[in-house]
């Protein structure tokens, strides 16, 4: 990823240039088309106002950190009512056969 200049607003003039350049193995970077879930598991696309630099950014400097914060928020209220609802298991090892045995609490 390249540095170009950018017209976008007076606060970061420069941006990386994370379009052109295209992820190869082992780079660390996710092409677009791998960035989504397999088929069957729902999920949403949140759009975001700002630079990939700034996502993390207070509004106030440009960024989207609070509506970035907000999703990440609710989708954690929704696992750990989730997690509440589902019956516990708990896995105790028998010493004498060597098996295990799992029981619902």
């Amino acid at each position: 990823a390249g540095v170009t200049a950018t017209n976008n607003n007076n606060l970061c003039p420069w941006e990386y240039d994370y379009m052109s350049g295209r992820s190869v193995p082992g780079d660390g970077r996710i092409d677009y088309v791998k960035s989504f879930p397999p088929k069957g598991v729902p999920y949403e696309s949140v759009a975001l106002d700002s630079l990939h630099a700034k996502q993390f950014c207070w509004e106030e400097s440009n960024g989207s950190l609070v509506k970035i914060w907000s999703q990440v928020s609710e989708q954690l209220e929704c696992y750990l009512k989730q997690q509440q609802s589902e019956p516990k298991i708990q896995t105790q090892e028998k010493v004498k056969s060597g098996g295990t045995e799992q029981r619902h609490i």
